[in-house]
């Protein structure tokens, strides 16, 4: 199955994406960004704080990602998608989906980021951002009322950041962090995107059964484990 909106592909089928998705992963960002910037010359996305948070990002010390190379592949999918599904959404979600993780995979703190950007930035970044110290079914609720409450936009950002960490989700060897991961979606989620549109919502419940019956998949685990060793 693939995932179409007013003509525009959205997402492959899921053996595609997550093919492109290993590759993101196994490989230099570069050609992501490629991708990303091609999607914004085609869309008329010209807002000055879109590529200022881009060359923020490139700029950054990862210093808490193994995978330094790659790591803004994923900001730049989940902007990608954004901007095909909602192309006139506001440039600040753009910039939000691009910096999404900086607080968890560099030393830059919130308030950092609202003195360098805005309060609508600063303020969706740390709405999305998990306390990783915290029991995390204890707050689940509450951190998805955050999250709903900001609107749409917003939703949507963590949505499709779900839906692109899913295609990897085979990674994890712990089986019950993956259930609970899908869990969480099936929950949290894939109301959110059956209401927005029928047909994502049927991608959404598709990807999540094969990512269930998938399981730990040695194979893309190797895959990431020989890209590791050439860097």
């Amino acid at each position: 199955m693939e995932f179409t909106l007013n003509n525009t592909l959205i997402f492959k089928s899921i053996e595609a994406e997550r093919a492109e998705k290993m590759s993101s992963l196994c490989s230099e960002s570069a050609q992501t960004e490629k991708q990303f910037l091609e999607l914004l010359a085609l869309h008329n996305r010209k807002e000055k704080n879109i590529l200022e948070a881009l060359n923020y990002a490139k700029n950054l010390n990862f210093s808490k990602n193994h995978l330094k190379s790659s790591y803004l592949s994923h900001p730049l999918r989940l902007a990608s998608y954004l901007i095909k599904i909602i192309p006139d959404i506001h440039s600040d979600y753009i910039v939000i989906a691009l910096l999404h993780n900086v607080p968890e995979t560099t030393e830059i703190t919130i308030e950092e980021l609202k003195t360098t950007f805005n309060e609508t930035i600063s303020s969706g970044i740390d709405t999305l951002v998990i306390d990783r110290a915290a029991h995390f079914p204890s707050i689940q609720k509450n951190y998805y009322k955050a999250i709903f409450s900001k609107g749409t936009a917003l939703i949507m950002v963590k949505l499709i950041d779900k839906i692109d960490n899913l295609f990897v989700l085979g990674l994890n060897p712990d089986d019950e962090v993956r259930k609970n991961y899908i869990q969480e979606i099936r929950e949290e989620l894939l109301p959110f995107a059956s209401n927005y549109n029928p047909l994502l919502g049927k991608y959404l419940d598709e990807l999540l059964t094969d990512t269930a019956q998938l399981g730990y998949s040695d194979e893309l685990k190797q895959q990431l484990v020989a890209y590791q060793k050439t860097i």
